[in-house]
């Protein structure tokens, strides 16, 4: 029975990966196409289909936080505070870092 449950969680850690990597958003110059009013579902939505677009294996967006740094101009390349981290398998950072996404190490 302990030998299920340890299987079980180690399952559990290999599909839920900790962030490896997360991007500054913009004001609209991200790439998949949306911007800092849009609902955190829609863009949730809008970065996994790029991801999976651009063959990013088993990649997802764990968080959105205001945690980065603001922008003091209105230029579509500003950032907006927002940082979109995303979990996914080790294999695949760096994939993701040269889609721009930044390391969190």
């Amino acid at each position: 029975m302990l030998g299920l449950l340890l299987l079980s969680f180690a399952c559990q850690e290999e599909e839920n990966p900790d962030p490896l990597v997360y991007w500054e958003q913009t004001g609209c110059a991200d790439p998949w196409q949306t911007g800092p009013l849009e609902t955190e579902e829609k863009l949730i939505k809008a970065v996994e289909s790029y991801l999976k677009d651009k063959n990013v294996k088993n990649a997802r967006v764990t968080s959105i936080f205001h945690d980065g740094r603001e922008g003091v101009c209105l230029a579509c390349t500003c950032t907006t505070g927002n940082r979109i981290y995303i979990a996914a398998p080790q294999n695949q950072k760096e994939r993701l870092l040269n889609l721009g996404f930044q390391s969190i190490d």
